[in-house]
């Protein structure tokens, strides 16, 4: 009897394990990705596979930095004698995929032939800094401040480029920006030096001329984009 659960419980952990590496599998793709393309230095479209875009996102993680006794804070005080203080204290830069902000950015094309053809995909995206938490004018101030990082309000990405779509299929384009980011803590202070408030917060800031700047996501799927 003792035999028979040992073996019961070795087998519920290894399909367990199993099903476990399937679904981190089958998560780590999006079946409806046919390509994923990037700039290099020279502005040209490059493609690359899925094992090249996840050492891309390996190196930006490993380029990340923490921030010990931050050098770049900068006081910002009001007019009033009287009035709070700010300051923020960086902690981490780094740069991330923004998957998050990834979504249909271009035409929808339909391949109604029997063989692959080549479509035009026109594309557009803003994207802008951002703050994750609300932060008064004077919070925002401190961040620009006090973050190591060179301050870009919003990048505007617009271009038109061909791709085959194979038959009887939808192709669009998703277009998901690296952006840098800075992470720390805004601290508010009464006119006599003493901390009232802190917020932790990550700004993220859109990058301009570093690479990759972004990545797309040419997408194929039988169906319709969810809105198209």
């Amino acid at each position: 009897m003792f035999r028979k659960t040992i073996s019961l419980i070795l087998c519920l952990t290894l399909l367990l394990s199993m099903s476990v590496s399937a679904f981190a599998i089958q998560g780590a793709s999006d079946p409806k990705v046919k390509a994923i393309f990037i700039k290099d230095e020279n502005g040209n479209l490059v493609e690359i596979t899925k094992e090249e875009h996840d050492r891309i996102l390996e190196n930006l993680q490993a380029e990340k930095k923490q921030i010990i006794n931050s050098v770049n804070n900068k006081d910002v005080k009001p007019l009033g004698m009287t009035d709070d203080w700010y300051r923020y204290d960086e902690e981490e830069t780094g740069s991330k995929e923004r998957s998050d902000l990834r979504s249909v950015d271009s035409n929808v094309q339909y391949n109604n032939t029997s063989s692959k053809s080549k479509f035009a995909f026109s594309y557009e995206k803003k994207v802008g800094a951002e703050f994750t938490i609300n932060l008064s004018s004077n919070e925002k101030s401190a961040v620009r401040g006090g973050m190591s990082l060179g301050w870009n309000s919003s990048e505007t990405y617009k271009e038109e480029h061909s791709f085959e779509v194979s038959p009887k299929k939808y192709g669009w384009v998703e277009i998901a920006p690296v952006m840098n980011y800075t992470e720390g803590y805004v601290r508010t202070f009464d006119w006599l030096g003493k901390q009232k408030d802190e917020k932790w917060v990550r700004t993220y800031i859109p990058r301009d001329g570093e690479m990759p700047e972004y990545f797309y996501y040419l997408m194929e799927d039988s169906e319709k984009p969810d809105g198209y």
